[in-house]
């Protein structure tokens, strides 16, 4: 699966504008994968009492030490 992100909209938006961000997938947020270049460009550079709340949800177990974690 690929994923695509329209920032576009998001250039006449500012962060504190939104209350709440659901980002599925949210193991792949790492890098320069485009939920990483957000975080990185838009909320890092936002106040944090002016942050929305972010909610990232993935269906991948987690891995420890070779072992899921369910």
């Amino acid at each position: 699966m690929q994923m695509h992100l329209c920032i576009a909209p998001l250039l006449t938006t500012q962060v504190y504008d939104t209350a709440v961000w659901v980002l599925d997938e949210a193991h792949h947020a790492s890098g320069l994968h485009p939920y990483a270049v957000l975080m990185n460009s838009f909320v890092a550079n936002t106040p944090k009492h002016l942050r929305p709340r972010i909610l990232g949800l993935t269906a991948t177990p987690v891995q420890v030490s070779g072992v899921y974690v369910s």
